[in-house]
């Protein structure tokens, strides 16, 4: 029957265009390609090849890439559509830094290539596996490469750091200094998956299971260790943009092997082995649409949904009447009609202008037949009083059902462990580099950078200075010319009487003294003319008497003298408030020291809160100043408008934290961890260098905790009584007591631990 259906099924399912596609991967100094061909939910690789290449990206990429595909074009021809496999150095934030856009844009140009997306090689490997094995992925994933090792730590099909470091010391040993930078609140996975270049892993593999894990490692126990089959880096990556462009989480991948005799054969993976029945059973839905970029021209990810739509459609009656013709050829009665449930997965698009991260598709839940339910609904067949039984059996067992849910999910559970905690201190120098970009364990250097932040803002302040002003004296004085020559004064010119300067206001022009001869003797007549003078300040002290005598300038008064015949008036003073130079300082120093207290958090804002700013370091500059007033104008109080740059050294305080964690490795007793929240740095600037370093003195504090797995401690206390909770926690060593609270406050019968684990918080305290 089986084989019949199969048969059937072939000749009835619709043809699905074949289409070829191209991946390429990129890691160090190596270039992997695959063509493989794309039928309806079936993909087969073709051909597949690598290149090595010894310069530097640019060219060596492109020519690696070129070499690479002109190889396996000779099997098969036509392809231009790829997607790129990258390595997670390559990207940040979800998108590929702009070099690498750039080199990708111009490989793509060059070789005649249409991008369909990307996606990071240890994202796809971990899609990949999840798929192979059933359930999310938790292992550290160990990438070997030539000179290098890129380690993933992946737990519960979440990536959750990936970090590289060049091996110089052995890979046991180069893996271990990058587990021990994890920052973790659990253990470790203890499943490594090695994989990568070259025949060595099987090497590594025994170098790695013979390294003492448990006392450099903080794993449960020692870890199992296996190398992935070759190659798997670019299969995996084929085979997520097989999902992604075919749209469903599960595919049938084939890689075509030839034999001795050339003969192809197919060789199917593990994941996804849909047998004939199970084709017949599966129901293909309509997947929503999720739109993450654009096609230029036609949608054809939209064309191809509707296609599917009629096909389903057109694929379900079909089915249904196969199974109907070979129920009627055995002599099988068909079973009742039953109810299927399908959830939709969200269908993804792919941008072909630029270079879109795949976003790898969810699991789809296939709810599995339930026959009997058929026959619930022929109750109604049956006589009243078994109806109104069978209804009332219903009600309850509902009410009951839903009872227990709601019980088992109201239930929290609060558990507070009290731990004797140890502490350790450490005293040490340490260096900030701006140029540096790794710690460094062995010169005791954390990485540094400037960063510049620009910060306006207004401040009023009170004006001090004072100033006199008023009104001038002025009059009218006659100058007398007691020489035998004409003199000139031109305006401005000095006049002192009685201790004070006045000045004319015009120039003046005084004849010579004239001698008349008389009988009785001579006569002599001054030279004279009358100018006006105004005082040189304010005052009512400059209002002279009339009669008054003036000398003029450096002369003597025996040869010029002034006088006033009238009384000077009009002269008078008072003091008033006016900006001063000292104002205008000190309220630009002050409003510049408002503004560093701002910049300091916008200097830390620019990382996270654990970014700490060196303030012997900052270097200031007034970008704009205005004052409301210039000096010397009378103003009771002065406003400043001020932009200021800020530029400052910061370092990572989780940096120092981890530094200093490893100097005190050595001090920590068995039992116990290092967790960097649970410390405390003092920071002291021991000196400031010309080239932009800091020499810090820390003092460093750390609390060590009893290593306790709060994961395990829930699942230990899932559907525990309370009693037999409490008796379970004192199990621990460490804990020197523990409180505990569930909620809501139930009669006592019914007070349990939750059955849900993520319903039991776990908080470790210190006495």
């Amino acid at each position: 029957m089986v084989e019949a259906i199969n048969k059937l099924w072939q000749r009835l399912a619709p043809t699905t265009p074949k289409e070829n596609f191209l991946t390429l991967a990129f890691t160090p100094n190596l270039v992997k390609a695959v063509i493989w061909e794309l039928s309806g939910k079936r993909a087969e690789i073709l051909a597949d090849t690598s290149e090595q290449y010894d310069e530097t990206l640019e060219p060596g990429g492109i020519k690696a890439a070129n070499l690479a595909i002109s190889t396996i074009e000779e099997k098969v021809l036509g392809v231009s559509k790829v997607v790129f496999g990258v390595p997670f150095s390559w990207v940040e934030e979800g998108k590929i830094q702009s070099h690498y856009q750039s080199f990708l844009k111009k490989l793509s140009a060059e070789l005649d290539l249409t991008p369909l997306g990307f996606v990071v090689i240890q994202d796809a490997l971990n899609f990949y596996l999840e798929k192979e094995e059933g359930m999310p992925l938790t292992a550290i994933l160990v990438e070997v490469l030539e000179k290098d090792l890129i380690v993933s730590l992946i737990k519960i099909g979440k990536t959750r750091i990936v970090k590289a470091k060049r091996v110089e010391q052995g890979n046991a040993e180069t893996l271990s200094l990058i587990l021990k930078e994890f920052s973790l609140d659990e253990v470790l996975p203890s499943n490594i998956l090695i994989y990568g270049q070259g025949n060595n892993l099987e090497e590594v593999k025994q170098e790695l299971i013979s390294f003492p894990w448990l006392t450099k490692v903080d794993f449960l126990h020692f870890p199992k260790i296996e190398v992935l089959p070759k190659d798997i880096d670019i299969i995996a990556t084929t085979y997520s943009g097989v999902s992604e462009i075919a749209g469903i989480p599960k595919v049938q991948l084939v890689i075509r092997e030839k034999n001795k005799t050339e003969k192809a054969q197919d060789k199917l993976h593990e994941i996804s082995k849909p047998t004939p029945e199970a084709v017949t059973e599966e129901i293909i839905t309509k997947e929503t649409e999720e739109e993450t970029g654009f096609i230029i021209g036609e949608d054809i990810l939209e064309k191809k949904a509707s296609l599917e739509t009629a096909e389903n459609s057109s694929f379900e009656l079909e089915k249904e009447f196969v199974e109907k013709e070979v129920q009627k050829s055995e002599g099988i009665t068909p079973p009742p009609k039953e109810f299927k449930f399908n959830l939709a997965l969200p269908k993804i698009r792919l941008n072909l202008s630029e270079f879109k991260k795949i976003k790898l598709p969810k699991l789809k839940i296939i709810v599995p037949k339930i026959p009997f339910l058929a026959h619930v609904f022929s109750w109604f067949k049956w006589p009243t009083q078994f109806k109104f039984l069978a209804l009332f059996g219903i009600v309850v067992l509902l009410l009951f059902i839903t009872g227990v849910a709601i019980y088992w999910n109201i239930l929290h559970a609060e558990v507070t462990l009290i731990v004797e905690s140890k502490t350790v201190t450490k005293s040490a120098e340490v260096g900030i580099l701006p140029t540096a970009s790794l710690i460094d364990d062995n010169k005791k250097i954390i990485p540094g950078k400037f960063r510049e932040t620009t910060e306006s803002g207004k401040l009023t302040a009170l004006s001090t200075g004072i100033k006199t002003t008023g009104e001038r004296a002025r009059g009218e004085a006659t100058i007398f010319n007691k020489t035998s020559s004409a003199k000139g004064f031109p305006e401005g010119t000095v006049l002192n009487g009685d201790g004070l300067k006045f000045s004319l206001d015009s120039s003046a022009s005084v004849s010579a003294q004239s001698v008349n001869e008389t009988p009785g003797g001579a006569t002599i007549t001054y030279g004279k003319q009358k100018v006006p003078i105004t005082a040189s300040a304010f005052g009512s002290k400059y209002n002279l008497a009339a009669n008054s005598s003036f000398k003029i300038g450096d002369f003597s008064l025996t040869s010029f003298e002034g006088k006033n015949e009238q009384p000077f008036s009009g002269g008078s003073s008072r003091e008033i408030t006016v900006v001063s130079k000292d104002d205008q300082d000190k309220l630009l120093k002050q409003l510049t020291q408002n503004l560093l207290e701002k910049a300091k958090t916008s200097l830390q804002a620019k990382g996270n809160e654990d970014k700490k700013v060196i303030e012997a370091t900052i270097d200031t500059t007034v970008n704009k100043k205005q004052f409301s007033s210039p000096v010397d104008s009378e103003a009771k109080d002065l406003t400043l408008d001020a932009e200021v740059k800020f530029k400052a050294l910061v370092f990572d305080d989780q940096d120092l934290k981890s530094l200093m964690g490893k100097m005190i490795s050595s001090e920590i007793p068995d039992g116990f961890s290092y967790q960097p929240q649970n410390a405390k740095d003092q920071v002291e600037i021991k000196e400031v260098k010309k080239d932009g370093s800091v020499v810090l003195k820390v003092n460093f504090t750390a609390k060590l905790l009893p290593k306790i797995e709060v994961g395990e401690i829930q699942k230990g206390l899932t559907g525990k009584s309370l009693s037999g909770g409490k008796k379970y926690l004192g199990l621990f060593k460490n804990v020197s007591s523990f409180e505990v609270a569930i909620k809501p406050n139930l009669p006592s019968f019914l007070l349990a631990f939750p059955r849900v684990p993520q319903n039991i918080k776990v908080d470790i305290v210190t006495k």
